[in-house]
């Protein structure tokens, strides 16, 4: 059996312009996945889709924010106009932040995280389900981060937003178990991609590396692989789960 046969299955990957959301769209189509492209970098989504496209690929671009309900049932409706079946939803659009004090953040500051990366998920969620429902069938894979296990210093507002991702993930999964949908959470490691020094608290690699007994930073491929897998009939039984690919740092 080909564990890894998904030709002809639709996915939506959000934040799939650039950096893991790319690598993640890139692999999917690399096994025959029709990949729709959500971001709000509307020239990299249309460079993404293009190239993938150019390599054999199936992919369009459709924009979207993850806070916007209204664009994000367009996404999804232009899944199933384009491709008859929305089978996956990788949830990777996210923000992060520069460091602040707890007592120092805002309340927009907080809102604007908690809108993002924890309720961009939920909002998507919500809209795929019945489709997958309907199918009896469908593979969700919510992209977190380690900082949502260990916390971050002066991060609290991210760190929360990812421990957050990983309650709804648990119970989403449990909610649509017995329906033949998967629900799983990845917990990014720091990973090599166009963000990785915007913010200040990934400035300090060589300490990070002190704490990877691999030795490297994780390249987004690490993490695409790591989604093949959660989508694949490979994982059939597993959902529910906090999946860490992160070279043994400790």
């Amino acid at each position: 059996m080909d564990y890894l046969n998904l030709t002809g299955k639709t996915a939506v990957v959000t934040g799939g312009a650039q950096g893991i959301g790319l690598a993640v769209a890139e692999e999917l189509a690399a096994f025959g996945v029709h990949v729709v492209i959500c971001d709000i970098k509307e020239r990299e989504g249309k460079d993404a889709a293009e190239k993938i496209t150019a390599l054999g690929g199936s992919a369009i671009f459709c924009r979207c924010d993850v806070t916007s309900p209204a664009e994000i049932k367009q996404a999804t409706d232009t899944a199933i106009k384009e491709f008859g079946r929305l089978d996956i939803l990788i949830n990777n659009a996210g923000i992060g932040s520069d460091c602040h004090a707890t007592d120092e953040l805002t309340d927009a500051e907080w809102n604007r995280m908690m809108d993002v990366d924890l309720k961009g998920p939920f909002n998507f969620c919500r809209e795929a389900v019945p489709h997958m429902r309907r199918q009896k069938y469908g593979k969700i894979v919510n992209i977190s981060s380690g900082g949502g296990i260990g916390g971050m210093l002066f991060l609290a507002h991210y760190s929360a937003a990812k421990a957050g991702l990983f309650g709804f993930t648990k119970s989403l999964a449990k909610e649509l178990a017995p329906l033949g949908i998967n629900v799983n959470c990845i917990a990014v490691p720091t990973t090599l991609t166009p963000a990785t020094t915007f913010y200040d608290y990934d400035s300090d690699w060589q300490e990070e590396l002190k704490l990877i007994p691999m030795g490297r930073i994780a390249q987004p491929k690490d993490i695409a692989d790591m989604v093949l897998y959660l989508v694949s009939d490979a994982s059939a039984y597993v959902t529910g789960q906090v999946l860490s690919p992160n070279g043994g740092k400790r």
